[in-house]
């Protein structure tokens, strides 16, 4: 809050946003009290509170779709610092058969959502997510890559839940995939709970995000 861009929209790979004063737009338009945060930890608040980590104080949030956001909960209490998490710009190991140069705009081939959003698959494999049957290769690499990003927040952060939401988690045939690739990958170093309680669906839906925002405003009052 005390920052000179509370309220802007930072870098981001969305045409358009960078360098808007979102909330400066919104206090001209209603002077009312505001809770400031990402799409995402809205979501994952609504996952929280309702949904699929309602019994945990420890979780994290991504959604996969135009791009990766992770909205993480610790100690009951959504994570910030100097700023907001960006856990979908992580760097992650390349799958031995992707050869796909990347999505993002800054970290190319290197990141999470440059290899994992909606718009990667879409590039990669030229048809959406949606015309991809089950069964393709391309839904083993996608599993690899989410696996990984979810063995990356347990080793930092050690959550109770991991909770996938967003457009292409849809697919149902990818949380067996996630799950054995995330055992693969571990290789039995961490303990962790039963990956099928682990490793979940979002349990709001698609009205995460909007429950998520209900949830928070009431914080306010």
């Amino acid at each position: 809050p005390e920052s000179k861009t509370y309220g802007y929209v930072l870098d981001t790979p969305k045409h358009g946003w960078s360098g808007y004063d979102f909330l400066g737009r919104m206090k001209a338009w209603r002077d009312i009290p505001y809770f400031w945060t990402t799409d995402v930890n809205g979501a994952g608040w609504a996952e929280f509170e309702t949904g699929a980590a309602k019994d945990a104080q420890n979780m994290v949030y991504l959604t996969v779709g135009t791009g990766v956001g992770a909205g993480i909960v610790s100690g009951g209490k959504l994570v910030s610092g100097y700023g907001h998490p960006e856990a979908g710009h992580i760097f992650l190991q390349k799958h031995p058969e992707d050869h796909y140069e990347g999505h993002c705009p800054f970290h190319g081939d290197n990141c999470l959502e440059g290899l994992a959003a909606g718009p990667a698959i879409e590039a990669r494999w030229h048809k959406s997510a949606k015309e991809i049957p089950d069964g393709d290769k391309a839904w083993e690499i996608e599993a690899f890559y989410l696996a990984q990003a979810a063995l990356d927040y347990t080793m930092i952060l050690r959550p109770e839940k991991i909770v996938f939401g967003g457009g292409v988690p849809h697919r149902e045939t990818l949380f067996p995939l996630i799950r054995a690739s995330f055992a693969e990958q571990m290789s039995d170093y961490l303990d962790v709970p039963d990956l099928e309680d682990y490793i979940v669906p979002v349990a709001n839906g698609d009205n995460a995000g909007i429950l998520g925002c209900f949830y928070l405003a009431k914080t306010l009052l």
